[in-house]
């Protein structure tokens, strides 16, 4: 082998290594040169091991799934490579517990999350312009809710209000819950139209009116 292809072939840190144990004397300055490849070395392997992680998900949701929305794609994606900042973003203002379940560490778990919520994304696509008490929509919601209660340990979609760790009837409170919806959305691009949007809030308003009417009775 070649000086020039060992040079190629050799990791930057490694090679650095070899030169200094050429050397006498290791001093100081040497430790730090190999802190400072330790750390850069740890930095890359996280981002390798969570690209890894993305492109496994990604692909255990496309074998299921065969052909998959641009839009809805991209949003999952975006969730997926920014778990780190959502999970950041949401200390102070929802429970810590609550976050754990909704990012669970098991591969397993997220895929299973990330599946469901595929398909309701899918399904509201479809359902798009249909009122609240239409069957099918109904059932999307059901299921949707059913969904998210199952996740966070919890009974009913009156109990959601205890994920968060502030009081959202505060107005000082609202408002921090508004800023952080945005800033996810930042990071997290919405897989729906605007038109999708309007639809999704109005139903599922609609929807939770029925359901406490439902309870009354």
């Amino acid at each position: 082998m070649t000086e020039k292809i060992f040079l190629k072939r050799v990791p930057k840190s490694i090679f650095i290594l070899v030169i200094y144990m050429q050397l006498d004397i290791f001093n100081l300055n040497f430790i730090d040169t190999l802190r400072l490849q330790e750390s850069k070395l740890i930095k890359d392997k996280e981002q390798i091991d969570m690209a890894l992680d993305v492109i496994h998900r990604t692909i255990y949701l496309l074998e299921n799934e065969k052909e998959v929305d641009h839009d809805i794609l991209v949003s999952l994606l975006a969730s997926m490579q920014n778990e780190k900042k959502q999970l950041e973003l949401a200390k102070g203002i929802i429970k810590d517990d609550v976050m754990k379940k909704l990012f669970p560490q098991r591969a397993k778990e997220k895929m299973f999350f990330e599946k469901e919520l595929l398909t309701f994304c899918k399904r509201v696509k479809e359902n798009c312009g249909r009122p609240a008490d239409n069957s099918e929509v109904k059932q999307m919601l059901d299921d949707f809710y059913s969904l998210i209660l199952d996740e966070v340990d919890m009974d009913s979609s009156k109990e959601l209000t205890d994920i968060f760790s502030i009081d959202i009837n505060v107005k000082e409170n609202e408002e921090r819950v508004e800023a952080y919806i945005q800033e996810i959305e930042r990071f997290v691009p919405t897989p729906f139209t605007a038109e999708e949007k309007t639809w999704l809030e109005q139903i599922t308003t609609d929807y939770m009116s029925l359901l406490c009417n439902q309870k009354e009775r």
